[in-house]
């Protein structure tokens, strides 16, 4: 799904699978999704990322923030 900008998975029960096939999203919605920290990894790869939305997950927030330090993407 090359030209896919955005996507709304908001209540479903999405784990994180086939994030590699969407590398061109720019707003991803997973608010109260079955994702969790195990998809950090897959997220950071969506370099095209605008907005993202975890809420109601099983995402850590630290371990997201975390995972955007280590690859340069904190603005301070």
């Amino acid at each position: 799904m090359p030209r896919l900008r955005g996507l709304n998975l908001y209540g479903t029960q999405f784990r994180g699978d086939g994030l590699a096939n969407i590398p061109s999203i720019e707003i991803l919605e997973l608010t109260e999704t079955d994702i969790d920290d195990n998809s950090i990894p897959a997220l950071s790869k969506l370099t095209k990322l605008k907005e993202l939305s975890v809420y109601e997950t099983h995402i850590d927030e630290t371990a997201l923030i975390h995972n955007q330090v280590e690859h340069g993407e904190n603005d301070s």
